[in-house]
């Protein structure tokens, strides 16, 4: 290979790592960052996603989540399979009705959508969330470690935030990346 090859292929390999996701608006108004690349296990997807001031998206209503898939299956032709800010607090239990929980505030989230026989907590060791590619935007529980995209959403916890914490961005903020 030559130099110049080697360099062609350095920059588009950097334009990738850059370039990665893009904002979408949904038709609900909700907006949501999504990376489709699959480097990304659970941890550092909520990682990415506070980076940019972010959360992992949490799905806590039937409206909410009829945006969304509206919204994937708008834009992401296939899909992929994504992150979202929902677990189990490591709950070791093989139990379908364990509680699941808001990355962004730690409340129980009792809105549903997973497909059928989820979640199942396979060995003991299913404690994400993310939407199923295969099975209509619906969701399963995995293990934290797998390598998928994610969604990430802005804060409605604005009120929240102590007036010292100022780079959270909400509504009317600017986002800066």
């Amino acid at each position: 290979m030559t130099n110049v090859a080697k360099g062609v292929v350095l920059v588009i390999g950097l334009f990738q790592l850059v370039s990665s996701g893009s904002w979408h608006t949904a038709n609900d108004g909700r907006d949501y960052f999504v990376e489709t690349g699959r480097g990304y296990n659970w941890f550092q997807a909520m990682d990415e996603c506070s980076r940019r001031g972010l959360h992992l998206a949490v799905i806590d209503s039937e409206e909410k989540n009829f945006g969304l898939v509206r919204l994937l299956g708008k834009v992401f032709d296939p899909v992929v399979n994504l992150w979202i800010g929902h677990h189990d607090e490591l709950n070791k239990k093989k139990d379908k009705n364990r509680n699941w929980y808001s990355v962004s505030t730690g409340k129980i989230i009792n809105f549903k959508f997973w497909a059928s026989g989820e979640p199942n907590n396979l060995f003991g060791k299913e404690h994400c969330v993310h939407i199923y590619k295969s099975k209509d935007f619906k969701w399963n529980d995995r293990s934290c470690d797998y390598s998928y995209g994610y969604i990430c959403e802005r804060s409605t916890n604005c009120t929240e935030i102590p007036d010292e914490v100022t780079t959270v961005p909400c509504p009317g903020y600017p986002l800066l990346y």
